[in-house]
């Protein structure tokens, strides 16, 4: 609910809205059922984080308004380091979009300590944070969501 409530939100008809591909089934359908445009853009591996930002960029139109990001990914498990995430960022902040983090899986991790876009320069205002206690404390049944966003 939480994330649906925050699409709804941050996106209005006629927008275009990047997500992950692959990734949650509804990110593109509830783009569509709020009558926004999506495209899929492709995660950004480590070693091609130059390549795959500027591939993703060139998606980007003045009509983009909303990245939406998953760390750890669902279904790949990447986690993203912080170069992907700092030229993440300044993707947003360069095209003014609102950056959806669904960081639902952040305490599912194998090793490191998860680090999430809204804690970079200039990221606070323009994240928000889609999480729960679901899939970290094994309550699926409970669904117990939350959101974080800046105070506008």
């Amino acid at each position: 609910m939480a994330l649906s409530l925050a699409m709804m939100a941050l996106i209005e008809p006629g927008d275009e809205v990047l997500y992950p591909d692959p990734g949650f089934p509804i990110y593109p359908s509830f783009t569509r059922g709020l009558g926004a445009k999506g495209d899929s853009i492709r995660p950004v591996r480590e070693k091609q984080v130059s390549a795959g930002l500027e591939r993703n960029c060139l998606k980007i139109t003045p009509k983009t308004s909303v990245l939406i990001f998953n760390s750890p990914n669902n279904p790949t498990g990447t986690v993203f380091d912080e170069r992907a995430l700092r030229g993440l960022a300044d993707l947003s902040q360069k095209h003014d979009l609102w950056l959806l983090s669904d960081e639902i899986y952040a305490r599912i991790l194998f090793g490191g300590k998860y680090l999430s876009p809204w804690a970079l320069p200039g990221m606070a205002e323009r994240t928000v944070i889609i999480d729960g206690f679901s899939k970290s404390f094994a309550m699926t049944g409970w669904r117990l969501g939350y959101g974080v966003a800046p105070n506008m």
